[in-house]
């Protein structure tokens, strides 16, 4: 993991009391400099994987099946590696588009059948509200056919519902509630079409 430092100064007030409004003059103030104040150092510390923005869906699965880590090392894995690895995984997940979510990866098929609900329950999350998503801005309907109940989408929910890992869910506390909310109405909504 490489350390970028940037050194970003603040403006300041020069000795005879006048604001400092270039910046290229407020570097050359030596006299500023020395005060560390006026300096404030930066650590980015990129541990991401999915830095590149056209990554293929074979390195997504790849990187949505190192999480978590297998199991004779996850014992060794303290939980503060534990928490970090899964913040990174998190913060993957929140920049992946969602129509790379929901593409069937070639010969292998979708992320949906190649994910394990209970042991990659973070991945398979974003890729059901992915689906959600595509499906909603597809149909124009606030609940697609697909999130009803017997529906494809509907019985992956409700089977990673009755499997998830509680700790990866305390991750994505936001997403989850919008899952359980979509269950709710969804079967709801069904009920209503049943009565009618």
């Amino acid at each position: 993991m490489k350390t970028v430092i940037l050194r970003i100064p603040h403006r300041g007030v020069d000795q005879s009391g006048s604001q400092e409004s270039h910046p290229r003059n407020f570097l050359n103030s030596p006299h500023l400099l020395k005060e560390p104040e006026h300096v404030h150092i930066l650590k980015y510390s990129p541990s991401s994987v999915l830095d590149d923005t056209f990554i293929t869906m074979t390195e997504i699965l790849s990187r949505l099946l190192s999480f978590p880590p297998a199991t004779p090392t996850l014992s060794k894995t303290s939980d503060v590696e534990y928490d970090k690895q899964i913040c990174v995984l998190y913060s993957d997940l929140k920049r992946i588009p969602a129509l790379k979510l929901v593409a069937d990866i070639p010969g292998r098929g979708s992320l949906l059948e190649l994910l394990d609900p209970s042991t990659q329950t973070l991945a398979y999350l974003f890729v059901l509200l992915s689906h959600y998503q595509v499906s909603q801005e597809k149909t124009k309907e606030s609940l697609p056919a697909k999130w009803l109940p017997g529906g494809e989408i509907w019985r992956k929910s409700v089977a990673l519902l009755e499997v998830f890992d509680p700790i990866q869910v305390r991750y994505a506390g936001q997403e989850w509630r919008s899952l359980v909310d979509m269950v709710a109405k969804s079967a709801e909504v069904a009920s209503r079409l049943y009565v009618l």
